[in-house]
């Protein structure tokens, strides 16, 4: 067996530390790589925070606040504050208006009896404005194009006193008579204990409108009541014929026979009743063409 001889045992040594040095250096040399690389990142992220603080900053300085303009706002609101005794007088003249303006029925209103919340206002010139806020029942039926327009006039910008929309549920009603909607909301009414800066408030009387859908009321199917679609014919199919008799039914539209499910141009048909027949366009949007718009009297073409 070969035996290395002293000065062979030294040179091999001196090799494996020259081998693990290397190793060493090549370590420290991936860390050094891999620290600078993180704080790469790291600069680059800070520098996009740097970018994107500059740019708030610019905005701001492009809209400065005006303290007198925003003190003044402030001013407007308390003046349109409500006193506790007003309570009732707002409970009326909402009731009123609904039902004179707009048509609602047996609309009823409760104000809350103690304040549900409580708002303090630091000011300059005086200690804090305390707010309190009471609540302001409605109960009613009506359309839903009523209702909308009611609601919509109370929360117009220009109608006074304060009152902030917090709660409201419809539902269809079950009788099959007008009105067709129940409806109950809940407003939030902020009151005032200082009268002195209080102005002459003008009443909101403008007739409010509003954009509707086709579907003019959505708690009434179209087939037990077709006027809740608006009746707007232009570019529907002509209907020429219906049969109910089958299994599936059936309505001749542009001298095709067509059954539920089937499409016709951009047009795709919903159901077929003797009330109607219900489409639904390309845009996903649903249109009614009732019985009456048949280019033959229902009647003579049922079978």
């Amino acid at each position: 067996m070969l035996e290395l001889g002293h000065r062979e045992k030294h040179l091999l040594g001196a090799v494996w530390l020259q081998v693990a040095l290397i190793g060493l250096i090549v370590f420290a040399y991936t860390q050094a790589v891999r620290q600078l690389n993180y704080q790469k990142e790291r600069q680059i992220r800070l520098q996009e925070q740097l970018v994107m603080a500059r740019e708030q900053v610019s905005k701001q300085a492009a809209a400065p606040q005006n303290l007198e303009a925003l003190q003044d706002e402030v001013s407007d609101l308390r003046s349109q504050m409500s006193l506790l005794e007003e309570l009732p007088e707002i409970g009326r003249r909402v009731k009123e208006l609904g039902e004179k303006k707009y048509g609602l029925s047996m609309l009823r209103m409760k104000e809350g009896d103690s304040p549900v919340g409580t708002l303090d206002f630091p000011l300059q010139d005086r200690q804090n404005q305390r707010i309190d806020l009471y609540l302001l029942d409605c109960w009613g039926k009506g359309s839903s194009r009523q209702i909308a327009r009611f609601l919509a006039h109370l929360n117009h910008v220009k109608f006074r006193p304060l009152m902030a929309l917090v709660s409201l549920n419809c539902s269809g009603s079950e009788e099959k008579s007008e009105p067709l909607v129940e409806f109950t909301a809940q407003w939030v009414v902020p009151i005032s204990s200082d009268a002195s800066e209080r102005k002459p408030q003008t009443p909101f009387e403008d007739e409010i409108s509003l954009e509707w859908f086709d579907r003019l009321e959505p708690f009434r199917s179209p087939f037990q009541d077709p006027s809740a679609f608006a009746q707007d014919l232009a570019g529907f199919p002509r209907w020429t014929g219906l049969q109910l008799q089958g299994e599936i039914p059936l309505a001749e539209l542009n001298s095709r026979w067509v059954k539920p499910g089937d499409r016709l141009e951009d047009w795709r048909i919903l159901y077929i009743g003797k009330e109607g027949i219900l489409f639904q366009t390309s845009e996903g949007k649903e249109r009614f063409l009732p019985a009456s718009a048949m280019a033959v009297p229902a009647s003579s073409q049922i079978s």
